[in-house]
């Protein structure tokens, strides 16, 4: 039969669709009485499930989709099928349980809304099948229409009654509209992904299709033989799955295609994304198609196309060829369906004239100067970019980032950045963001996927929250050969989550990343990096400075984990890691990298805690293979391993520090470690459980640990404070460090060395004092309360006290107990040589390689003479040496600095060869002042009454102090244990500089006469 215009059929569809919503929104009211069958020919369904029979009853529950479709198949007239409002006043889904629905004549399915209704095939057939089923493959002389539904999970699989397995969710051979509905996630094993049409017309209007596939022809829509008519509607991310099948989105054969205000992008097919043998566009955008967008012949007006490939383009007027249209992601941006919205400054904007009624989302058009191409007429006027400022405080996000305030969220402006291909810059409105603003995430995360730096106003004044619902930020473009740069400041994360295997509760990262300014607080990941993951693929940089975590919890590393590869800078300052909880590595931070860069530096990790069998690192966790790790100026305080009773059998090693060096090198310099436990109390464990304070493993890798102090950790098996181990030619240095306090209940009080037979560890000019070991009730053999070592390598001590220390096993050996084949000990202090087999050498009477080494059976225990662990200078604690230590003035050879950063070799005793101390610190006698006045010591002993300053260093001080006002330059005391003091006043009056010392000495004060100072440096002697 001839068929109907166009138009005139376009325009029937319509009156049927928009009188069955009338009828709809006008209230049906859902029958009162059960017992009695819907009449017809119109039917409500009542009820959410598949059951039907075709008896369509009238009480609540008793007429389903399927009863209703088969009750208007038995029905001369046509029908019209609504859905009770009552039973559909929520967004619910419909599960097909018993295979397509057939439908043979004139019906007019209207749904609750595409948001309210989803119907679910669960990939297990079609959705809707319009044709006479006894002869599936001719012509229907039926008219339908379908809206206000999701159409989902369809699968044209080939099983009866179709062969073919056309339409994954739609097959239709009678006329066909559908508005407002959306196709996503269908597929087919033949053609039309979504909707395959034939012989009869078909028409979408204000409709999407997205995310369909086919194995042929057709990922979204397969027209064959009929006019096939999209008025603003989208089409996008569709695909063919064969290499040579066309049309990602759209195949029209041997009829007509008119795609009229519509959008059509990001669909897959290596050929085209729309073929069609007659075709014409009008104010339509194909583009971001993954072949050429267009294969065909069309007729072309007011639209754009991005690349029309070998398409014949007939009578174009006013398009745009060979232009990106620069669209937001597909997304909810009002109305009932999906849709992609023009970013500021796509050229799509305000493009062509003559437009009229609305877009895809209900909206008027045109808005501004003229009508936008496609199938969103924006409705703002927007920030040009490529930078963006966030002027609403909500999550509302449709991608256009509006000018006026209350117009551009922070979710806009990164959906904005995202279309945008210049580097973009997202700031803050000072005004809206005067005062403290809390953003709730309700749509998930952001996605960060170009180029952009954001920059916050503060961590106080901007705090997102995402309601443990989702994770904040995303940063990920999908593409692994090249990587983005990102920066991100000036803000709170809290109340991130992820659940699964994701990790990253707060923010997961896959590119090159700058986080400064940054408070992640209360965060969680099932997997790991509770409230960060970053792994960028290939050669990476990541920086985190100026950055807060706490309270962050995770199943494996709680507050942060980094992985990077090889080539890859890591930096990390100025950042502080507390109260996080993890249950295997790293507490605070987790590292694991392969050839990478790393410096940690200026940070403070402390009261994070793992709770496992297994654990590792509780405070940070560095797992190197090559590359150089760098870790300086580290406060790793009170962190807990094995915070749990686990058992006889657990592993916790490293309270506060994991490192495994595999290859390559680290240096660990001037760290505080204390406060650290190894298996927290009660826990029970008695077995390999090492390293309180730090677990140290080298393989193949050079290691030096120097001016540390590691002081007050506890493991409940070896090493309180160190367990270092090396293997496969491994060095290990523990240089100019103190290890003080810690305890163990079996080896290794202060430190507990393993070496296989190629690798040496090296200890010197080092203090380890006052730790205790065996402390546990089953420790039968000695336990080194200072030191133990075990294994088949070397092991050398130099220049290093160790005394005060304790040993309460049964056969103790208190300062040190050395298992390994090759022990050297020179120019150092053992205070009690009780089960250390070294003989003993009192004061006075040093052994051959100048050690002290005290005896209890003969001439005594040595008493070191240092003082508490205390503020002595630099960055960590130390134990100052009393004048009458003898640890002072004991050799010569000695270069560099102390712990505390004075320089060694200073001649106390008047021998200047024995200037050099044994022990951590460099002894000035009574040194006055050292170390901030000058770069060298500038006084000499208090009793030798001299001191040397310097003029330059006295005009600093007194810079800005105005004529005639005293200053004072110089406040000290004298040795330990006495109460001289020392205090220089300097003023000065036009160009002369005078100089008062006075001097507290046997109860006096002494108050000197102003000296005027000469052009050079001074000596002031008393």
């Amino acid at each position: 039969m001839p068929r109907k215009p166009l138009l005139a059929a376009t325009i029937s569809q319509l009156l049927m669709l928009q009188a069955a919503h009338a009828s709809t929104t006008g209230g049906v009211a859902a029958p009162q009485h059960s017992g009695i069958v819907q009449g017809g020919p119109d039917f409500v369904v009542n009820a959410a499930d598949d059951a039907g029979n075709g008896s369509c009853g009238v009480a609540v529950g008793e007429c389903t989709l399927r009863d209703a479709v088969l009750a208007a198949e038995s029905n001369s007239d046509a029908s019209v099928i609504t859905f009770d409002p009552t039973v559909f006043a929520t967004p619910g889904t419909l599960t097909l349980s018993n295979g397509e629905l057939a439908v043979k004549s004139s019906t007019t399915i209207s749904g609750p809304g595409a948001s309210q209704l989803t119907i679910d095939a669960g990939g297990q057939s079609r959705i809707f099948h319009f044709a006479d089923l006894a002869s599936p493959n001719s012509a229907l002389d039926s008219v339908n229409a379908i809206s206000g539904l999701t159409l989902t999970g369809g699968n044209g699989d080939g099983s009866a009654p179709d062969p073919g397995g056309r339409g994954g969710a739609i097959r239709s051979v009678a006329e066909l509209a559908l508005d407002q509905v959306h196709l996503v996630g269908n597929t087919t094993a033949a053609d039309g992904g979504a909707i395959w049409s034939r012989f009869r017309d078909v028409t979408l209007i204000d409709s999407t299709l997205s995310g369909n596939t086919a194995a042929f022809k057709g990922g979204g829509l397969y027209t064959r033989d009929n006019a096939a008519t999209v008025i603003n509607s989208t089409i996008s991310g569709n695909g063919v799955t064969t290499g040579s099948g066309s049309g990602g989105a759209i195949l029209s054969k041997g009829g007509s295609l008119a795609l009229a205000n519509s959008t059509i992008t990001g669909n897959t097919s290596l050929v085209s994304g729309v073929d069609a043998n007659s075709g014409s566009l009008m104010g339509t955008i194909v583009a971001n198609s993954s072949g050429a967008d267009l294969k065909g012949t069309f007729v072309v007006a007011d639209s754009l196309i991005e690349d029309p490939g070998t398409a014949t383009l007939n009578t174009v007027s006013n398009t745009l060829l060979s232009v990106g249209p620069r669209l937001g992601a597909l997304g909810d941006h009002g109305g009932s369906t999906p849709t992609h919205l023009p970013l500021p400054g796509s050229p799509a904007i305000d493009h062509f004239s003559g437009c009229s009624g609305t877009d895809q989302r209900g909206e008027s058009r045109p808005f501004g100067a003229a009508c936008d191409i496609g199938a969103v007429e924006v409705q703002e006027s927007g920030q040009a970019g490529a930078d963006f400022v966030v002027n609403a405080n909500d999550d509302l996000g449709d991608g256009f980032c509006g000018a006026a305030v209350g117009e551009c969220t922070l979710r806009d402006a990164v959906m904005a950045a995202n279309g945008d291909p210049d580097v973009s810059v997202i700031t803050f409105d000072a005004g809206v963001f005067a005062s403290t603003q809390t953003n709730t995430l309700t749509k998930g995360q952001i996605l960060v996927a170009s180029p952009v730096t954001i920059i916050g106003p503060g961590q106080s004044l901007l705090i997102l929250d995402a309601h443990s619902a989702s994770r904040h930020f995303l940063i990920d473009d999908g593409i692994d050969a090249s990587l983005l740069d990102v920066a991100l400041s000036g803000m709170s994360l809290i109340g991130g989550s992820v659940s699964g295997s994701e990790s990253g509760g707060a923010l997961r990262n896959r590119e090159n990343l700058v986080i400064d300014s940054i408070s992640f607080s209360s965060n969680s990941a099932n997997n790991t990096g509770g409230a960060l993951f970053s792994a960028a693929p290939g050669s990476s940089t990541f920086s985190l400075s100026n950055a807060t975590f706490n309270s962050n919890q995770a199943n494996v590393s709680a507050g942060a984990e980094i992985q990077a590869g090889s080539g890859s800078v890591v930096e990390i300052a100025d950042t502080e890691f507390q109260g996080n909880v993890g249950s295997s590595r790293g507490g605070g931070l987790a590292l694991l990298l392969q050839g990478t860069s790393l410096d940690v530096h200026d940070s403070v990790f402390s009261g994070n805690s793992l709770r496992c069998s297994d654990c590792r690192g509780a405070g940070l966790y560095v797992e190197a293979s090559a590359g150089v790790t760098d870790l300086s100026r580290l406060r790793i305080l009170d962190n807990i391993g094995a915070d749990v009773p686990s058992g006889p059998s657990s592993t916790a090693r490293g309270g506060g520090l994991y490192l495994s060096q595999t290859s390559g090198s680290s240096s660990i310099s001037e760290l505080t470690l204390s406060g650290n436990q190894a298996a927290g109390d009660p826990g029970g464990l008695t077995a390999n459980t090492r390293g309180g304070g730090a677990f140290i493993s080298a393989d193949q890798a050079t290691v030096t640990l120097s001016r540390m102090t590691v002081s007050g950790n506890s493991s409940r098996q070896s090493s309180g404070g160190l367990y270092l181990a090396g293997s496969n030619n491994a060095e290990l240095s523990l240089l100019d460090s103190t290890v003080s306090g810690n305890s163990s209940l079996r080896l290794g009080g202060g430190v507990h060395v393993s070496v296989d037979a190629t690798s040496v560890v090296s200890i010197e000019g080092s203090s380890i004092i006052d730790n205790a070991a065996g402390t546990g009730a089953s420790s039968p053999a000695p336990a080194g309360g200072g030191l133990f070592s075990s294994g088949s390598g070397s092991l050398n001590v130099s220049a290093t006290v160790l005394a005060r220390n304790s040993d309460s096993s049964a056969s103790p050996a208190r300062d040190i107990r050395s298992e390994v084949p090759t022990f050297g000990l020179v120019n150092s202090l053992v205070g009690d040589n009780t089960g250390s087999g070294l003989a003993g050498a009192p004061i006075g009477t040093p052994d051959v390689n100048n050690n002290l080494i005290g005896d209890p059976l003969g001439a005594g225990v040595i008493d070191p003479r240092l003082g508490p662990l205390a503020d002595n200078g630099g960055l960590t604690l130390t134990h100052l040496p009393f004048a009458d230590s003898p640890l002072i003035d004991r050799f010569n050879g000695c270069s560099g600095i102390d712990q505390t950063g004075n320089p060694r070799g200073i001649v106390v005793n008047g021998n200047p060869a024995q200037a050099c101390d044994v022990g951590a610190v460099e002894s000035s006698g009574d040194l006055i002042f050292a170390d901030g006045f000058e770069s060298a010591v500038m006084v000499v002993a208090f009793e030798k009454h001299a001191a040397h300053l310097g003029r330059a260093q006295i005009e600093s001080r007194l810079r800005g102090a105005g004529q005639n006002n005293p200053v004072q330059i110089l406040k000290t005391t004298a040795a330990p244990g006495s109460d001289a003091l020392l205090v220089v006043n300097a003023r000065q009056h036009g160009a002369t500089i005078e100089l008062q010392l006075n001097r507290y000495l046997d109860g006096e004060w002494l108050q000197g006469a102003w000296k005027v100072a000469g052009s050079g440096d001074v000596i002031l002697r008393w």
